[in-house]
């Protein structure tokens, strides 16, 4: 089954990730996740989190309140390039929670969500 995303084609493959994401860099990290998407994406739509909309598919990185950790979720009509827009996503926050906090930040939180 297929469903139609604002900005891009049909969705035929979903996937997410819980990403930790501590209290002390949140704001932070969710400030520059929008300023570098909104560099790479076509469209880039701000709510509770970030929506990222590319022609071959969507991603979004949203903090989950009361918890250190953020959803990172993406579709596209391929396994793969939902995959690959997962892995983007988790990267750059990733590499954010370091360049504000310290590996210590990110302890052992990594974690896929069925």
């Amino acid at each position: 089954m297929s469903e139609t995303v604002e900005g891009t084609g049909p969705t035929d493959s979903t996937t997410q990730r819980a990403v930790p994401l501590p209290d002390a860099t949140r704001s932070s990290v969710m400030e520059r996740v929008r300023r570098t998407l909104a560099r790479e994406a076509v469209r880039v739509v701000e709510d509770e989190g970030v929506t990222a909309y590319f022609p071959d598919g969507w991603l979004t990185i949203r903090p989950l309140q009361g918890e250190a950790v953020c959803d990172v979720s993406a579709g596209s009509p391929t396994a793969e390039r939902a995959t690959a827009l997962v892995e983007r996503g988790t990267t750059l926050v990733r590499d954010l929670v370091l360049a504000f906090g310290s590996a210590d930040d990110l302890g052992d939180l990594w974690c896929d969500v069925a």
